[in-house]
Protein backbone atom coordinates (compact mmCIF):
# COMPACT_ATOMS: atom_id res chain seq x y z
CA UNK A 1 0.00 0.00 0.00
CA UNK A 2 2.85 2.37 -0.61
CA UNK A 3 3.92 3.40 -4.09
CA UNK A 4 2.83 1.76 -7.32
CA UNK A 5 5.61 2.97 -9.59
CA UNK A 6 6.78 1.71 -12.97
CA UNK A 7 10.39 2.16 -14.05
CA UNK A 8 11.31 5.84 -13.91
CA UNK A 9 14.40 5.94 -16.08
CA UNK A 10 14.85 9.66 -16.54
CA UNK A 11 16.49 11.96 -14.03
CA UNK A 12 13.71 14.49 -14.56
CA UNK A 13 11.28 12.13 -12.84
CA UNK A 14 13.34 12.42 -9.67
CA UNK A 15 12.74 16.17 -9.53
CA UNK A 16 9.24 15.68 -8.16
CA UNK A 17 7.72 16.61 -4.82
CA UNK A 18 6.02 13.53 -3.35
CA UNK A 19 4.68 15.29 -0.24
CA UNK A 20 1.02 14.53 0.51
CA UNK A 21 0.44 16.39 3.79
CA UNK A 22 1.38 20.08 3.55
CA UNK A 23 2.22 21.71 6.87
CA UNK A 24 0.52 24.93 7.91
CA UNK A 25 0.95 27.30 10.82
CA UNK A 26 -2.44 29.00 10.74
CA UNK A 27 -4.42 29.93 13.85
CA UNK A 28 -7.11 27.34 14.44
CA UNK A 29 -5.84 24.93 11.78
CA UNK A 30 -5.34 21.17 11.98
CA UNK A 31 -2.91 18.72 10.38
CA UNK A 32 -2.51 19.70 6.73
CA UNK A 33 -5.57 21.98 6.69
CA UNK A 34 -5.56 25.73 7.29
CA UNK A 35 -7.94 27.35 9.74
CA UNK A 36 -9.84 30.59 9.20
CA UNK A 37 -9.19 32.23 12.57
CA UNK A 38 -7.24 35.40 11.73
CA UNK A 39 -6.04 38.27 13.86
CA UNK A 40 -5.31 41.95 13.56
CA UNK A 41 -2.26 43.40 11.86
CA UNK A 42 0.90 42.00 13.39
CA UNK A 43 -0.38 38.58 14.49
CA UNK A 44 2.64 36.33 13.76
CA UNK A 45 2.89 32.54 13.99
CA UNK A 46 6.03 30.54 13.32
CA UNK A 47 7.19 27.03 14.03
CA UNK A 48 8.39 23.65 12.86
CA UNK A 49 6.74 20.31 12.17
CA UNK A 50 8.87 17.17 11.93
CA UNK A 51 7.73 14.03 10.07
CA UNK A 52 9.49 10.67 10.40
CA UNK A 53 8.27 8.68 7.37
CA UNK A 54 8.75 5.04 6.50
CA UNK A 55 8.75 3.83 2.88
CA UNK A 56 7.27 6.86 1.08
CA UNK A 57 8.73 5.67 -2.25
CA UNK A 58 8.82 2.01 -3.35
CA UNK A 59 9.97 0.72 -6.74
CA UNK A 60 7.67 -1.76 -8.45
CA UNK A 61 8.46 -3.66 -11.63
CA UNK A 62 5.87 -5.99 -13.13
CA UNK A 63 3.83 -5.49 -9.95
CA UNK A 64 6.65 -6.91 -7.87
CA UNK A 65 8.19 -4.93 -5.01
CA UNK A 66 11.84 -4.34 -5.88
CA UNK A 67 12.66 -2.38 -2.74
CA UNK A 68 12.54 1.15 -1.34
CA UNK A 69 13.99 4.07 -3.26
CA UNK A 70 13.41 6.12 -0.10
CA UNK A 71 13.08 3.84 2.91
CA UNK A 72 13.33 6.44 5.69
CA UNK A 73 12.79 10.17 5.53
CA UNK A 74 12.93 12.81 8.26
CA UNK A 75 11.33 16.04 7.02
CA UNK A 76 11.32 19.27 9.02
CA UNK A 77 8.84 21.81 7.69
CA UNK A 78 9.85 25.29 8.90
CA UNK A 79 7.46 28.17 8.29
CA UNK A 80 5.63 31.28 9.43
CA UNK A 81 2.33 33.12 8.88
CA UNK A 82 1.59 36.82 9.29
CA UNK A 83 -1.85 38.46 9.46
CA UNK A 84 -2.44 41.89 7.94
CA UNK A 85 -6.09 42.02 9.00
CA UNK A 86 -8.80 39.75 10.45
CA UNK A 87 -9.47 38.60 6.89
CA UNK A 88 -6.08 38.39 5.14
CA UNK A 89 -2.53 37.19 5.67
CA UNK A 90 0.55 35.61 4.06
CA UNK A 91 2.75 32.61 4.79
CA UNK A 92 6.04 30.98 3.80
CA UNK A 93 7.71 27.63 4.49
CA UNK A 94 10.52 25.35 3.37
CA UNK A 95 11.15 21.62 4.00
CA UNK A 96 14.55 20.35 5.15
CA UNK A 97 14.98 16.56 4.87
CA UNK A 98 17.32 13.71 5.69
CA UNK A 99 16.87 10.42 3.75
CA UNK A 100 18.52 7.04 4.35
CA UNK A 101 18.29 3.23 4.02
CA UNK A 102 17.68 3.09 0.28
CA UNK A 103 17.37 -0.55 -0.84
CA UNK A 104 18.21 -0.04 -4.53
CA UNK A 105 21.85 1.04 -5.02
CA UNK A 106 21.28 2.39 -8.54
CA UNK A 107 18.49 4.65 -7.27
CA UNK A 108 19.94 5.63 -3.93
CA UNK A 109 18.59 8.95 -2.68
CA UNK A 110 20.27 9.05 0.71
CA UNK A 111 21.53 12.20 2.38
CA UNK A 112 20.56 15.75 3.24
CA UNK A 113 18.39 17.96 1.02
CA UNK A 114 15.94 20.83 0.94
CA UNK A 115 12.65 21.22 -0.85
CA UNK A 116 10.95 24.05 -2.74
CA UNK A 117 10.15 27.30 -0.95
CA UNK A 118 6.40 27.74 -0.58
CA UNK A 119 4.93 31.27 -0.55
CA UNK A 120 1.25 31.99 -0.24
CA UNK A 121 -1.67 34.14 0.82
CA UNK A 122 -4.93 33.27 2.52
CA UNK A 123 -8.11 35.04 3.48
CA UNK A 124 -11.61 34.65 4.86
CA UNK A 125 -14.27 35.53 2.29
CA UNK A 126 -17.51 34.96 4.18
CA UNK A 127 -18.66 34.32 7.75
CA UNK A 128 -22.10 33.47 9.06
CA UNK A 129 -22.45 32.34 12.64
CA UNK A 130 -20.68 28.95 12.82
CA UNK A 131 -19.77 28.66 9.14
CA UNK A 132 -16.74 30.33 7.55
CA UNK A 133 -15.47 30.17 3.97
CA UNK A 134 -12.07 31.26 2.73
CA UNK A 135 -9.52 30.84 -0.04
CA UNK A 136 -5.80 30.18 -0.27
CA UNK A 137 -3.11 30.28 -2.97
CA UNK A 138 0.39 28.78 -2.80
CA UNK A 139 3.33 29.26 -5.15
CA UNK A 140 6.27 26.83 -5.04
CA UNK A 141 9.60 28.37 -6.03
CA UNK A 142 12.19 25.84 -7.30
CA UNK A 143 14.93 25.56 -4.70
CA UNK A 144 15.10 21.83 -4.02
CA UNK A 145 18.09 19.53 -4.08
CA UNK A 146 18.27 17.86 -7.52
CA UNK A 147 17.10 14.28 -8.03
CA UNK A 148 15.96 13.91 -4.42
CA UNK A 149 12.14 13.71 -4.73
CA UNK A 150 11.89 16.89 -2.63
CA UNK A 151 10.93 19.49 -5.23
CA UNK A 152 10.51 20.23 -8.91
CA UNK A 153 12.50 22.03 -11.58
CA UNK A 154 9.63 24.32 -12.64
CA UNK A 155 7.47 26.67 -10.58
CA UNK A 156 4.05 25.36 -9.61
CA UNK A 157 1.01 26.64 -7.77
CA UNK A 158 -2.02 25.49 -5.80
CA UNK A 159 -5.44 27.10 -5.57
CA UNK A 160 -7.80 25.95 -2.86
CA UNK A 161 -10.88 26.81 -0.87
CA UNK A 162 -11.36 26.52 2.88
CA UNK A 163 -14.54 25.69 4.76
CA UNK A 164 -14.83 25.52 8.56
CA UNK A 165 -18.03 24.63 10.39
CA UNK A 166 -18.38 24.62 14.19
CA UNK A 167 -20.96 22.64 16.13
CA UNK A 168 -20.83 22.50 19.91
CA UNK A 169 -17.36 21.15 20.78
CA UNK A 170 -16.68 19.91 17.24
CA UNK A 171 -15.16 21.62 14.21
CA UNK A 172 -15.25 20.28 10.65
CA UNK A 173 -12.74 21.29 7.96
CA UNK A 174 -12.69 21.02 4.18
CA UNK A 175 -9.93 22.09 1.80
CA UNK A 176 -10.44 21.18 -1.89
CA UNK A 177 -8.09 22.50 -4.55
CA UNK A 178 -6.08 22.17 -7.73
CA UNK A 179 -2.31 21.68 -7.91
CA UNK A 180 -0.93 22.98 -11.22
CA UNK A 181 2.48 21.69 -12.29
CA UNK A 182 4.45 21.02 -15.47
CA UNK A 183 3.97 17.41 -16.67
CA UNK A 184 6.84 14.98 -16.16
CA UNK A 185 6.72 12.10 -18.66
CA UNK A 186 8.62 9.08 -17.41
CA UNK A 187 8.53 7.38 -20.85
CA UNK A 188 6.73 4.52 -19.16
CA UNK A 189 3.13 4.24 -17.98
CA UNK A 190 3.28 6.95 -15.34
CA UNK A 191 2.97 10.70 -15.99
CA UNK A 192 3.34 13.16 -13.14
CA UNK A 193 0.89 15.96 -13.94
CA UNK A 194 -1.46 18.48 -12.36
CA UNK A 195 -3.65 17.14 -9.57
CA UNK A 196 -7.02 17.49 -7.97
CA UNK A 197 -6.71 17.24 -4.20
CA UNK A 198 -8.94 17.48 -1.17
CA UNK A 199 -8.29 17.47 2.55
CA UNK A 200 -11.05 16.89 5.08
CA UNK A 201 -10.84 16.71 8.85
CA UNK A 202 -12.51 17.12 12.21
CA UNK A 203 -11.45 18.37 15.64
CA UNK A 204 -13.03 17.51 18.97
CA UNK A 205 -12.23 20.14 21.60
CA UNK A 206 -12.03 18.04 24.73
CA UNK A 207 -10.96 21.03 26.81
CA UNK A 208 -11.42 24.34 25.05
CA UNK A 209 -8.14 26.16 24.44
CA UNK A 210 -6.24 23.27 26.06
CA UNK A 211 -6.62 19.83 24.42
CA UNK A 212 -8.22 18.52 21.24
CA UNK A 213 -8.36 15.30 19.23
CA UNK A 214 -7.93 15.62 15.46
CA UNK A 215 -8.38 13.31 12.49
CA UNK A 216 -7.95 14.10 8.79
CA UNK A 217 -7.88 12.53 5.33
CA UNK A 218 -5.70 13.77 2.46
CA UNK A 219 -6.09 12.62 -1.17
CA UNK A 220 -4.31 13.49 -4.46
CA UNK A 221 -5.54 12.49 -7.92
CA UNK A 222 -3.58 13.11 -11.14
CA UNK A 223 -5.79 14.72 -13.78
CA UNK A 224 -4.45 12.39 -16.50
CA UNK A 225 -5.63 9.29 -14.59
CA UNK A 226 -8.14 10.69 -12.13
CA UNK A 227 -9.90 8.27 -9.74
CA UNK A 228 -8.59 5.22 -11.65
CA UNK A 229 -5.95 3.97 -9.26
CA UNK A 230 -2.27 3.72 -10.03
CA UNK A 231 0.60 5.86 -8.85
CA UNK A 232 -1.22 9.09 -9.78
CA UNK A 233 -3.86 8.49 -7.08
CA UNK A 234 -2.68 8.51 -3.48
CA UNK A 235 -4.07 9.24 -0.01
CA UNK A 236 -3.16 9.36 3.67
CA UNK A 237 -5.18 9.34 6.89
CA UNK A 238 -4.02 10.92 10.18
CA UNK A 239 -4.86 11.04 13.87
CA UNK A 240 -3.32 13.54 16.27
CA UNK A 241 -3.59 15.44 19.55
CA UNK A 242 -3.29 19.21 19.94
CA UNK A 243 -2.28 20.97 23.14
CA UNK A 244 -2.32 24.73 23.71
CA UNK A 245 0.04 26.16 26.31
CA UNK A 246 0.01 29.92 26.84
CA UNK A 247 0.99 31.35 23.44
CA UNK A 248 2.16 28.09 21.86
CA UNK A 249 0.60 25.04 20.21
CA UNK A 250 1.94 21.49 20.31
CA UNK A 251 0.59 18.74 18.08
CA UNK A 252 1.65 15.14 17.72
CA UNK A 253 0.22 12.20 15.81
CA UNK A 254 0.66 9.52 13.20
CA UNK A 255 -0.61 8.75 9.72
CA UNK A 256 -0.79 5.86 7.27
CA UNK A 257 -1.19 5.53 3.54
CA UNK A 258 -4.56 4.08 2.47
CA UNK A 259 -4.04 3.96 -1.32
CA UNK A 260 -1.19 2.86 -3.59
CA UNK A 261 0.46 5.95 -4.97
CA UNK A 262 3.60 8.06 -4.81
CA UNK A 263 4.32 9.54 -1.38
CA UNK A 264 1.85 7.29 0.43
CA UNK A 265 3.68 5.98 3.48
CA UNK A 266 3.60 2.67 5.27
CA UNK A 267 3.27 4.92 8.31
CA UNK A 268 4.67 8.16 9.67
CA UNK A 269 4.77 9.98 13.00
CA UNK A 270 4.94 13.74 13.40
CA UNK A 271 5.50 16.37 16.06
CA UNK A 272 4.84 20.09 15.59
CA UNK A 273 5.38 23.27 17.58
CA UNK A 274 3.98 26.70 16.71
CA UNK A 275 4.61 29.94 18.58
CA UNK A 276 1.91 32.65 18.49
CA UNK A 277 2.98 36.27 18.89
CA UNK A 278 0.06 38.67 18.99
CA UNK A 279 -0.01 42.47 18.88
CA UNK A 280 -1.12 44.23 22.04
CA UNK A 281 -4.69 44.58 20.87
CA UNK A 282 -5.04 41.30 18.94
CA UNK A 283 -7.88 38.96 19.87
CA UNK A 284 -7.26 35.22 20.68
CA UNK A 285 -8.39 32.78 17.80
CA UNK A 286 -11.04 35.56 16.57
CA UNK A 287 -13.57 35.16 13.84
CA UNK A 288 -14.26 38.43 12.04
CA UNK A 289 -17.90 39.31 11.39
CA UNK A 290 -18.17 41.83 8.52
CA UNK A 291 -20.78 44.60 8.86
CA UNK A 292 -23.88 44.51 6.68
CA UNK A 293 -23.43 46.05 3.24
CA UNK A 294 -24.32 49.71 2.75
CA UNK A 295 -24.35 50.37 6.49
CA UNK A 296 -21.79 52.32 8.54
CA UNK A 297 -19.01 50.27 10.12
CA UNK A 298 -20.30 50.77 13.65
CA UNK A 299 -21.68 48.43 16.28
CA UNK A 300 -24.25 50.40 18.24
CA UNK A 301 -25.00 49.26 21.74
CA UNK A 302 -28.75 48.99 22.46
CA UNK A 303 -30.46 51.90 24.16
CA UNK A 304 -31.05 51.45 27.87
CA UNK A 305 -34.67 51.03 28.93
CA UNK A 306 -36.18 54.21 30.29
CA UNK A 307 -36.18 53.78 34.06
CA UNK A 308 -36.73 57.38 35.05
CA UNK A 309 -37.15 60.65 33.24
CA UNK A 310 -33.92 62.23 32.06
CA UNK A 311 -32.91 65.83 32.51
CA UNK A 312 -31.87 67.56 29.30
CA UNK A 313 -28.15 67.66 30.16
CA UNK A 314 -28.13 64.39 32.10
CA UNK A 315 -26.19 61.62 30.36
CA UNK A 316 -25.95 59.17 33.28
CA UNK A 317 -27.34 58.69 36.78
CA UNK A 318 -27.03 56.42 39.79
CA UNK A 319 -29.92 53.96 40.13
CA UNK A 320 -29.65 51.59 43.13
CA UNK A 321 -26.41 49.65 42.62
CA UNK A 322 -25.78 50.72 39.02
CA UNK A 323 -24.82 53.74 36.99
CA UNK A 324 -27.33 53.92 34.15
CA UNK A 325 -26.32 55.63 30.92
CA UNK A 326 -28.82 57.36 28.63
CA UNK A 327 -26.94 56.86 25.35
CA UNK A 328 -25.18 53.56 24.64
CA UNK A 329 -21.39 53.39 24.28
CA UNK A 330 -20.45 52.87 20.63
CA UNK A 331 -17.35 51.21 19.16
CA UNK A 332 -15.88 50.66 15.72
CA UNK A 333 -16.79 47.21 14.47
CA UNK A 334 -14.60 44.36 15.64
CA UNK A 335 -12.41 46.64 17.81
CA UNK A 336 -12.28 48.28 21.22
CA UNK A 337 -11.98 51.79 19.71
CA UNK A 338 -14.57 54.04 21.35
CA UNK A 339 -16.26 56.42 18.93
CA UNK A 340 -15.95 60.15 19.60
CA UNK A 341 -19.72 60.51 20.03
CA UNK A 342 -19.55 58.38 23.20
CA UNK A 343 -16.85 60.42 24.96
CA UNK A 344 -19.32 62.90 26.55
CA UNK A 345 -21.19 59.99 28.14
CA UNK A 346 -18.00 58.56 29.63
CA UNK A 347 -16.94 62.00 30.87
CA UNK A 348 -20.32 62.33 32.58
CA UNK A 349 -19.96 58.91 34.21
CA UNK A 350 -16.50 59.91 35.44
CA UNK A 351 -17.87 63.14 36.93
CA UNK A 352 -20.51 61.15 38.84
CA UNK A 353 -17.90 58.83 40.32
CA UNK A 354 -15.46 61.64 41.12
CA UNK A 355 -18.13 63.65 42.94
CA UNK A 356 -19.59 60.87 45.08
CA UNK A 357 -17.50 59.35 47.87
CA UNK A 358 -20.26 56.78 48.49
CA UNK A 359 -19.41 55.05 45.20
CA UNK A 360 -16.71 52.82 46.66
CA UNK A 361 -15.96 50.50 43.74
CA UNK A 362 -17.39 49.95 40.26
CA UNK A 363 -17.10 46.93 37.97
CA UNK A 364 -17.33 47.70 34.25
CA UNK A 365 -18.95 44.77 32.44
CA UNK A 366 -18.77 44.16 28.70
CA UNK A 367 -21.44 41.97 27.06
CA UNK A 368 -21.88 40.64 23.50
CA UNK A 369 -24.52 39.00 21.35
CA UNK A 370 -24.25 35.43 20.08
CA UNK A 371 -22.85 36.15 16.59
CA UNK A 372 -19.39 34.72 15.98
CA UNK A 373 -17.47 32.26 18.13
CA UNK A 374 -17.57 32.12 21.90
CA UNK A 375 -13.87 33.06 22.10
CA UNK A 376 -14.37 36.08 19.85
CA UNK A 377 -17.27 37.42 21.92
CA UNK A 378 -15.45 36.86 25.21
CA UNK A 379 -12.23 38.52 24.09
CA UNK A 380 -13.96 41.48 22.47
CA UNK A 381 -16.16 42.15 25.51
CA UNK A 382 -13.05 42.07 27.71
CA UNK A 383 -11.19 44.49 25.47
CA UNK A 384 -14.11 46.91 25.33
CA UNK A 385 -14.56 46.87 29.11
CA UNK A 386 -10.83 47.59 29.44
CA UNK A 387 -11.11 50.47 26.95
CA UNK A 388 -13.83 52.07 29.09
CA UNK A 389 -11.71 51.53 32.21
CA UNK A 390 -8.85 53.42 30.54
CA UNK A 391 -11.18 56.21 29.41
CA UNK A 392 -12.54 56.72 32.95
CA UNK A 393 -9.03 56.77 34.43
CA UNK A 394 -8.04 59.34 31.83
CA UNK A 395 -11.02 61.40 33.01
CA UNK A 396 -9.70 61.39 36.59
CA UNK A 397 -11.23 58.30 38.23
CA UNK A 398 -8.67 56.53 40.39
CA UNK A 399 -7.94 52.98 39.12
CA UNK A 400 -8.31 51.62 42.67
CA UNK A 401 -12.03 52.40 42.41
CA UNK A 402 -12.52 50.49 39.15
CA UNK A 403 -12.43 46.94 37.81
CA UNK A 404 -13.39 45.54 34.43
CA UNK A 405 -14.41 42.17 33.02
CA UNK A 406 -16.07 40.67 29.97
CA UNK A 407 -18.90 38.15 29.87
CA UNK A 408 -19.13 37.67 26.11
CA UNK A 409 -22.49 36.11 25.26
CA UNK A 410 -22.92 34.37 28.65
CA UNK A 411 -25.48 36.83 30.14
CA UNK A 412 -27.91 37.81 27.36
CA UNK A 413 -30.80 40.15 28.05
CA UNK A 414 -32.77 38.59 25.19
CA UNK A 415 -32.80 35.12 23.61
CA UNK A 416 -34.28 35.98 20.21
CA UNK A 417 -32.48 35.80 16.88
CA UNK A 418 -33.65 39.07 15.31
CA UNK A 419 -31.15 41.91 14.94
CA UNK A 420 -33.20 44.09 17.30
CA UNK A 421 -33.13 41.46 20.03
CA UNK A 422 -29.47 40.62 19.49
CA UNK A 423 -28.56 44.31 19.65
CA UNK A 424 -29.87 44.52 23.21
CA UNK A 425 -27.28 41.95 24.26
CA UNK A 426 -24.38 44.12 22.99
CA UNK A 427 -24.01 46.45 25.96
CA UNK A 428 -21.80 47.88 28.68
CA UNK A 429 -22.91 47.98 32.32
CA UNK A 430 -21.54 49.85 35.37
CA UNK A 431 -22.15 47.91 38.60
CA UNK A 432 -21.51 49.52 42.01
CA UNK A 433 -20.25 46.60 44.08
CA UNK A 434 -19.28 48.65 47.16
CA UNK A 435 -21.10 51.62 48.64
CA UNK A 436 -19.42 53.59 51.41
CA UNK A 437 -20.79 55.91 54.09
CA UNK A 438 -20.95 59.64 53.27
CA UNK A 439 -18.17 60.42 55.78
CA UNK A 440 -15.77 57.78 54.43
CA UNK A 441 -12.22 58.96 53.91
CA UNK A 442 -10.93 57.18 50.83
CA UNK A 443 -7.38 55.84 51.13
CA UNK A 444 -6.13 55.55 47.57
CA UNK A 445 -2.59 54.82 46.49
CA UNK A 446 -0.50 57.50 44.86
CA UNK A 447 -0.41 57.02 41.13
CA UNK A 448 1.19 59.50 38.77
CA UNK A 449 1.08 57.64 35.47
CA UNK A 450 -1.38 55.34 33.77
CA UNK A 451 -0.86 51.61 34.49
CA UNK A 452 -0.71 50.79 30.75
CA UNK A 453 1.58 53.65 29.61
CA UNK A 454 3.79 56.47 30.85
CA UNK A 455 0.92 58.92 30.68
CA UNK A 456 0.57 61.54 33.40
CA UNK A 457 -2.75 61.49 35.22
CA UNK A 458 -4.69 64.05 37.22
CA UNK A 459 -6.72 61.81 39.50
CA UNK A 460 -9.61 63.08 41.62
CA UNK A 461 -10.43 61.79 45.10
CA UNK A 462 -13.93 62.71 46.38
CA UNK A 463 -13.93 64.19 49.89
CA UNK A 464 -16.06 62.88 52.75
CA UNK A 465 -19.28 64.73 53.53
CA UNK A 466 -20.37 65.99 56.95
CA UNK A 467 -23.22 63.81 58.27
CA UNK A 468 -26.57 65.55 58.63
CA UNK A 469 -28.30 65.96 62.01
CA UNK A 470 -31.99 66.02 62.77
CA UNK A 471 -31.99 69.81 63.22
CA UNK A 472 -30.14 70.52 60.00
CA UNK A 473 -31.83 71.06 56.70
CA UNK A 474 -30.75 69.46 53.48
CA UNK A 475 -29.83 72.82 52.01
CA UNK A 476 -27.48 73.68 54.90
CA UNK A 477 -25.22 70.70 54.43
CA UNK A 478 -25.46 69.94 50.77
CA UNK A 479 -21.95 69.84 49.37
CA UNK A 480 -20.23 70.57 52.73
CA UNK A 481 -17.11 68.72 53.70
CA UNK A 482 -16.77 66.85 56.96
CA UNK A 483 -14.69 68.68 59.56
CA UNK A 484 -13.07 67.56 62.78
CA UNK A 485 -15.25 68.23 65.89
CA UNK A 486 -14.62 71.46 67.80
CA UNK A 487 -15.09 72.31 71.46
CA UNK A 488 -18.65 73.49 70.78
CA UNK A 489 -19.51 70.07 69.39
CA UNK A 490 -19.28 68.62 72.94
CA UNK A 491 -22.12 70.77 74.34
CA UNK A 492 -24.91 68.22 73.79
CA UNK A 493 -22.95 65.70 75.90
CA UNK A 494 -22.58 68.31 78.69
CA UNK A 495 -26.32 69.00 78.69
CA UNK A 496 -27.10 65.33 79.06
CA UNK A 497 -24.72 65.09 81.99
CA UNK A 498 -26.30 68.13 83.71
CA UNK A 499 -29.76 66.64 83.34
CA UNK A 500 -28.58 63.50 85.00
CA UNK A 501 -27.24 65.42 87.96
CA UNK A 502 -30.52 67.27 88.39
CA UNK A 503 -32.44 64.02 88.48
Amino acid sequence: MILLLSILSTSQAEDVDITIIQSNFSAGGITGISGLDKGEYGYLRYGITSYLIRDPLIYFEDNIDQGAIIARRLVNQVGAEFDFSPGFGVHASIPVALQWSSEIPSMTRNGFGIGDVKLGAYGRLWQRRDLAIGAKIDVFVPSATNNAWLGESSPRSSFMGNVVYSWDQFEFFGQPGLHLRSPVNTDMDFVIDSELFYDIGARWNLWEDRYALVTSYHARHGLNNIFRGGAENTSEITASVQQWRDSSLWQMGFSKGVADGYGSSEFQVFLGYTMHRKPERALDEIIYIPPPENEPIVIEEPPVEEITNWEEEELAKVEADQIIIRDAIQFEVGTDDILDKSEPTLDFVASLINADVQIGHIVIEGHASAEGSHDYNYDLSNLRARAIFKALVKAGVHPDRLSHRGYGEALPQNTGDSEEELAKNRRVEFHIIRQDAPDTVLELRELQSAPWAKTLLELITPMPQKPKTASSTEEEYEGELFEEPTENDSEPETLIQDQGEEQ
